[in-house]
Protein backbone atom coordinates (compact mmCIF):
# COMPACT_ATOMS: atom_id res chain seq x y z
CA UNK A 1 0.00 0.00 0.00
CA UNK A 2 1.21 3.50 -0.93
CA UNK A 3 1.66 5.65 2.51
CA UNK A 4 1.20 9.39 3.29
CA UNK A 5 5.11 9.66 2.31
CA UNK A 6 4.72 8.14 -0.66
CA UNK A 7 1.91 9.97 -1.92
CA UNK A 8 4.09 13.15 -1.25
CA UNK A 9 6.86 11.76 -2.84
CA UNK A 10 4.80 11.17 -6.01
CA UNK A 11 3.30 14.52 -5.90
CA UNK A 12 6.51 16.11 -5.80
CA UNK A 13 8.00 14.13 -8.77
CA UNK A 14 4.63 14.46 -10.69
CA UNK A 15 5.28 18.60 -9.69
CA UNK A 16 8.51 18.78 -11.13
CA UNK A 17 8.11 16.65 -14.52
CA UNK A 18 5.14 19.73 -15.20
CA UNK A 19 7.70 22.47 -14.26
CA UNK A 20 11.31 21.23 -15.22
CA UNK A 21 12.79 19.72 -18.05
CA UNK A 22 13.07 16.07 -17.90
CA UNK A 23 17.09 15.76 -17.58
CA UNK A 24 16.03 18.03 -14.47
CA UNK A 25 13.03 15.99 -13.17
CA UNK A 26 15.29 11.95 -13.64
CA UNK A 27 17.79 14.14 -12.19
CA UNK A 28 15.65 15.07 -8.73
CA UNK A 29 13.92 11.22 -8.96
CA UNK A 30 17.58 9.29 -8.77
CA UNK A 31 18.29 11.51 -6.08
CA UNK A 32 15.07 11.22 -3.79
CA UNK A 33 15.77 7.48 -4.67
CA UNK A 34 19.59 7.61 -3.70
CA UNK A 35 18.05 8.94 -0.08
CA UNK A 36 16.49 5.71 0.48
CA UNK A 37 13.06 4.45 -0.10
CA UNK A 38 12.12 5.44 3.60
CA UNK A 39 12.92 8.86 3.06
CA UNK A 40 11.12 10.01 -0.48
CA UNK A 41 8.51 11.86 0.02
CA UNK A 42 10.54 14.15 3.00
CA UNK A 43 10.26 17.87 2.20
CA UNK A 44 14.20 18.20 3.48
CA UNK A 45 14.57 15.23 0.93
CA UNK A 46 12.62 17.21 -1.78
CA UNK A 47 14.23 20.28 -1.33
CA UNK A 48 17.97 19.13 -1.31
CA UNK A 49 17.02 17.40 -4.85
CA UNK A 50 15.88 20.26 -6.12
CA UNK A 51 18.90 22.08 -5.18
CA UNK A 52 21.14 19.15 -6.69
CA UNK A 53 19.10 18.97 -9.67
CA UNK A 54 19.33 22.51 -10.61
CA UNK A 55 15.53 23.15 -9.93
CA UNK A 56 14.74 26.05 -8.51
CA UNK A 57 12.17 24.94 -5.45
CA UNK A 58 10.44 28.81 -5.65
CA UNK A 59 10.13 30.05 -8.93
CA UNK A 60 10.11 27.40 -11.07
CA UNK A 61 6.16 26.62 -9.98
CA UNK A 62 7.38 23.21 -8.88
CA UNK A 63 7.50 24.52 -5.24
CA UNK A 64 4.10 26.15 -5.64
CA UNK A 65 2.66 22.89 -7.11
CA UNK A 66 3.86 20.70 -4.96
CA UNK A 67 4.08 22.86 -1.47
CA UNK A 68 6.97 25.65 -0.86
CA UNK A 69 7.62 23.77 1.73
CA UNK A 70 8.21 20.55 -0.02
CA UNK A 71 5.38 18.98 2.12
CA UNK A 72 4.16 17.34 -1.06
CA UNK A 73 0.37 19.06 -0.17
CA UNK A 74 0.13 21.41 -2.64
CA UNK A 75 -3.19 22.03 -4.41
CA UNK A 76 -2.07 21.27 -7.91
CA UNK A 77 -0.26 18.50 -7.06
CA UNK A 78 -2.62 16.65 -4.89
CA UNK A 79 -4.27 16.68 -8.44
CA UNK A 80 -1.69 15.82 -10.59
CA UNK A 81 -1.45 12.35 -8.42
CA UNK A 82 -5.28 12.02 -8.45
CA UNK A 83 -5.39 11.99 -12.40
CA UNK A 84 -2.30 10.26 -12.47
CA UNK A 85 -4.12 7.40 -10.75
CA UNK A 86 -7.39 7.41 -12.36
CA UNK A 87 -5.39 7.09 -15.66
CA UNK A 88 -3.42 4.13 -13.83
CA UNK A 89 -7.06 2.77 -13.60
CA UNK A 90 -8.11 2.99 -16.84
CA UNK A 91 -5.10 1.64 -18.45
CA UNK A 92 -5.59 -1.92 -15.72
CA UNK A 93 -2.08 -0.68 -14.14
CA UNK A 94 -2.38 -2.16 -10.77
Amino acid sequence: MHGPEECAGNVQQLCVNKYAPFENWWEFVQCQNFQGRENVGNPGVALKCATTAGIDWETSGAGVCAGLDGDGKGEEGVALLRRSTLLGKELGIQ
